[in-house]
């Protein structure tokens, strides 16, 4: 038995093999080896605590690193706590117990280390989830993450509502009656383009809002969405035109059979005419081959509502006692 602590890509290819290994769990896109490699190459600054056990042929790895959240530095999962929105551990062991013994050895390791303050968000529910809610964790907030079956809704009329099928319909009706610019979807997956970025850069901080902090954090996401989108198979770009002028973009990830929903965006000059629900309609039904569910992630949206949601959640952790007190002032506020 050993405990690795990887602080760059490079260590971390070492262990790309085990991702080969049989029997894995069920993680999500942002714990993948392609997701987790190109982040730390992107950012290679970050304070990186990529930790792993390894026995024989069982293995545990913990993609974590340090970031700051209200003004204060937690140990949580890479991409916390803006851009992974679903997290989980990677890990081959099969049984309950034997997991939970191998996750306080690690934990024993990393306190040694003089690593005590953790946050993590954004967890599925799984063998981690129940380890966390088993030990020193505090569960701290839940959130929904909306899903949507498209399998299920194979054609346009059954995927949302007939209701607001219509009012789709009906307002693209409109925009006819007072443009005689054409509706039309350009390109989806398109290779690297540096023009395209800027453009797309551009429209997104024109047209969605958001306060200074947030926009420095969301532009340095963005960097690295570009430097993905370049170096994996892991993103989708897909725009919907308005004449020669973008309308809308839908950006997001591909893993497995899933398409997670990351970064939607839509002109404000036509917003009368509903283009982002539109847009999405179309998306979801040009890909009803390519990918079996569309994750929303957290939020209550109207859009998130229209499309035969699934609801699941999805929870946060902490064994800080700032982040404790912090929610328990915030909840007894709301009381």
């Amino acid at each position: 038995m050993k405990i690795y602590q990887i602080n760059n890509y490079k260590d971390f290819k070492k262990f790309e093999y085990l991702y080969k290994r049989k029997n894995i769990n069920n993680y999500e896109v942002f714990q993948s080896y392609e997701f987790l490699f190109n982040y730390m190459n992107f950012f290679k600054k970050k304070n990186y605590i990529v930790t792993i056990y390894i026995d024989n042929e069982d293995f545990v790895i913990l993609p974590l690193y340090e970031f700051k959240y209200l003004f204060f530095s937690f140990v949580g999962f890479i991409g916390s706590p803006n851009l992974s929105e679903i997290n989980d551990i990677i890990h081959n062991i099969q049984n309950r117990i034997k997991l939970f013994e191998v996750l306080k050895k690690v934990f024993n390791y990393l306190k040694k280390n003089k690593l005590k303050n953790f946050f993590f968000n954004n967890i599925k529910k799984g063998y981690f989830f129940e380890f966390l809610n088993s030990q020193n964790f505090e569960l701290i907030s839940s959130l929904d993450m909306n899903l949507c079956n498209i399998q299920k809704r194979i054609f346009l009329n059954d995927l949302i509502e007939k209701k607001e099928n219509k009012k789709i319909n009906f307002k693209i009706r409109k925009f006819y009656r007072h443009s005689s610019k054409k509706i039309h979807r350009p390109y989806s997956i398109f290779k690297q383009n540096e023009d395209i970025n800027i453009l797309i850069k551009d429209f997104i901080f024109k047209n969605k809002k958001m306060n200074y902090f947030y926009k420095n954090k969301f532009l340095e996401n963005l960097e690295f969405i570009f430097y993905l989108q370049k170096n994996s198979k892991l993103l989708i770009f897909d725009l919907l035109n308005i004449g020669d002028e973008i309308g809308s973009i839908i950006l997001g990830f591909k893993f497995k059979n899933k398409f997670f929903y990351s970064i939607p965006a839509y002109n404000k000059d036509y917003r009368k005419y509903s283009l982002g629900n539109y847009h999405l309609r179309e998306f979801i039904y040009y890909n009803k081959n390519n990918f079996n569910y569309i994750i929303f992630g957290p939020g209550n949206e109207s859009y998130k509502k229209k499309f035969n949601i699934i609801n699941e959640k999805n929870f946060s952790f902490t064994n800080s006692k700032t982040l404790k007190l912090v929610n328990f002032l915030k909840n007894f506020k709301s009381d």
